[in-house]
């Protein structure tokens, strides 16, 4: 596959069955750009927000309501857990 782009970006979702909406806003919550990613399944919908900081720095900023500074990587891993006493982590399986 040829390499992702702006131009071809969309049509590569489609193919996929991935369905883009594109909209712009003038209120971007102090960023001269943010990026908002909703992705909605049968089972859940996570939302996830990033901008980049100067030309080269990219950060997520938010994740499913949670405030973040995440550089992110090619491959994360991002697991939910709720916080209890004397409880590390819990998985689970969807």
């Amino acid at each position: 596959m040829k390499e992702l782009n702006y131009v071809n970006a969309p049509k590569v979702a489609e193919r996929r069955g991935i369905h883009v909406k594109k909209s712009t806003s003038t209120d971007s919550e102090n960023y001269l750009s943010l990026l908002k990613v909703i992705l909605t399944t049968d089972k859940a919908t996570n939302n996830t927000m990033g901008t980049m900081l100067g030309k080269a720095l990219p950060r997520i900023l938010r994740f499913n309501g949670y405030h973040t500074s995440i550089e992110p990587a090619e491959h994360m891993l991002v697991l939910p857990h709720k916080d209890k006493p004397g409880m590390i982590a819990q998985l689970q399986h969807y």
